[in-house]
């Protein structure tokens, strides 16, 4: 039970959910599912705006990516 209290402290609205982290969400009540989207959409808006561009966004991960698996 206290392994379940801890992933679902941790879980946060994603696009790509893993099948535990959908169950968690899912188990959390309405009212903790909202307050964790109003922040993690806060958090985009905070996060400023950019200069870089869709393609220098991708060549950087990429780039990031290749090093990675070196």
């Amino acid at each position: 039970m206290e392994q379940k209290l801890k992933s679902q402290s941790k879980v946060m609205p994603s696009a790509t959910p893993s099948k535990g982290e959908l169950q968690d969400w899912q188990d959390l009540p309405r009212d903790e599912q909202l307050k964790r989207i109003k922040t993690s959409l806060q958090q985009a808006i905070d996060s400023g705006v950019s200069t870089r561009g869709m393609e220098t966004i991708r060549r950087d991960a990429r780039a990031r990516l290749s090093t990675d698996k070196s």
